[in-house]
């Protein structure tokens, strides 16, 4: 298992270029708090939502997924086997 935005990014912990969450909902406070741990061949893509898109709803912003479920399934139906 891998954190997903790490791994798709190349990018070490705790140098993240996107900010995950806003304390306070201010725009001055980004944070990279939140995270997918999953295997990396099953991710197709990650998104994270844009502050002005997202910000009056949470202080945290989305985080979309896209999982290649073929490649998921194949390797659980391997494990079957």
């Amino acid at each position: 298992m891998v954190s997903t935005y790490h791994s798709l990014t190349d990018t070490v912990a705790g140098s993240e270029k996107y900010a995950t969450y806003y304390m306070y909902r201010h725009s001055h406070r980004p944070y990279h708090i939140d995270y997918f741990f999953c295997k990396r061949e099953w991710v197709d893509n990650l998104t994270i939502g844009i502050y002005k898109d997202w910000i009056l709803h949470s202080d945290h912003m989305p985080i979309f997924l896209e999982i290649d479920r073929e490649n998921r399934v194949k390797e659980e139906m391997e494990s079957v086997d």
